[in-house]
């Protein structure tokens, strides 16, 4: 009944509006659904922001119920939903971009908001790499991590742009960080931190070993192999390939990420299939959509399930930081966000 009377009521709404359907894009029931979930004052909620490859009811086991054979008729076929939630601490609100393919499982790519750094790093700065104050960068860490896994200590790498993946079986101090860009756990205590601000984060899980994986993918890590590394460790520990599943955060998008003609010839010369991920951009330079090359090296791996955000940390500056946006506006340094996952 509920389920139907969204369904006129959303049609009346369109109709008062001159139109058969309201142009709100392919979530635009997904999004009246959410206004008269809040509007009748559900408090615990998440709403969709985003898209990956299979279909979910976004308010599923929270006390709402949006019927699937509706829900297809404004969603794209054969996606699943990227989600958005808040949590409120010390005043402030961390932003926590989740994916639907790792339901049950902590994790999450936060924003930069939330933080106590000031200026360029405002505010949920968690570069240990960068000028910003290291007492800033110790309390934004302990923010994120209780954010997202509050029973699990934080471990993160000395990231390099490789193809490197470590099995991690203990927290390390921070200024004894491993040098790789990508790594294994089965530990329930630890949280695998990656930090990005434009590349691409990748988080792993396969719950019937009971593994998980982050990994950090470059254009440089990514041609060279980063997310198989990681995938092949996990194999190596005890997973299966199809029981594996994996999320591709927030990272820059092809409509940001111009790059010359020189990055264009290397990456077709090494497999002339890859022109599919470059688009012709002003003379002698084209836009490059890493983040669907990544998605194409895990799908070539044979993983279970892959989902992949279209949020753009370039051209988002109030959400994430960015190393393309600071070079534009040439600014000494900039910020990083960060990627948990924890058992």
């Amino acid at each position: 009944m509920v389920t139907i009377c969204c369904k006129l009521a959303y049609r009346a709404f369109c109709t008062y509006n001159g139109a058969a359907s309201i142009d709100l894009g392919a979530y635009g029931f997904d999004l009246f659904c959410f206004l008269v979930a809040y509007a009748t004052q559900f408090t615990k909620f998440c709403y969709s922001v985003d898209s990956f490859s299979q279909i979910e009811n976004p308010f599923s086991g929270k006390g709402f119920s949006v019927a699937l054979p509706i829900f297809r008729a404004f969603s794209l076929v054969s996606r699943t939903r990227f989600s958005w939630d808040a949590r409120g601490a010390y005043g402030m609100t961390i932003e926590i971009y989740k994916s639907s393919v790792l339901s049950g499982i902590s994790h999450g790519f936060l924003g930069r908001q939330g933080g106590v750094s000031t200026g360029i790093y405002k505010s949920l700065n968690i570069g240990l790499g960068t000028q910003d104050s290291r007492d800033h960068i110790s309390e934004n860490r302990k923010r994120a991590v209780e954010a997202v896994a509050p029973h699990a200590t934080l471990v993160t790498l000395r990231q390099v742009h490789s193809a490197k993946a470590v099995f991690v079986e203990k927290a390390v101090l921070d200024d004894q960080r491993v040098e790789a860009d990508a790594m294994v756990t089965h530990q329930p205590h630890l949280a695998l931190g990656i930090l990005t601000a434009d590349c691409v984060p990748v988080l792993f899980a396969d719950t019937v070993s009971g593994l998980i994986g982050a990994a950090h993918a470059g254009w440089k890590g990514a041609v060279a192999g980063v997310t198989d590394a990681t995938i092949d460790l996990m194999v190596e520990k005890g997973a299966l390939r199809h029981n594996i599943v994996a999320a591709i955060g927030p990272a820059i998008q092809q409509a940001s990420y111009e790059v010359d003609d020189g990055f264009y010839q290397r990456f077709v010369a090494d497999n002339l299939g890859n022109q599919a991920f470059f688009l012709k951009g002003r003379d002698e330079h084209w836009q490059f959509d890493l983040p669907a090359y990544v998605e194409k090296r895990l799908k070539k791996a044979g993983l279970g399930m892959i989902s992949r955000s279209s949020l753009d940390t370039c051209q988002n500056s109030e959400q994430f930081f960015s190393y393309r946006r600071a070079c534009l506006a040439s600014e000494a340094d900039y910020g990083r966000q960060i990627s948990i996952i924890a058992l």
